[in-house]
């Protein structure tokens, strides 16, 4: 079982529509409230780095106007 540090989410197929045809691509949902407690807000723009295996996703401060 995972712990708190850690969780196991199956990514899905996704059918995408191309213009010579279609493609099945992943699909990684996440949502849940261990994502608004680790300062995930509805609405926040995040950032995703990526790296082999392996996605780092960062929220992003607001800008001020």
């Amino acid at each position: 079982m995972a712990n708190q540090n850690s969780k196991k989410i199956k990514l899905q197929p996704k059918v995408r529509q191309l213009s010579y045809g279609e493609k099945i691509v992943p699909e990684l949902k996440l949502s849940g409230v261990w994502l608004e407690e680790l300062g995930f807000k509805a609405g926040a723009t995040v950032n995703i780095i990526l790296r082999e295996q392996e996605l780092i996703i960062t929220t992003l401060k607001p800008e001020l106007p």
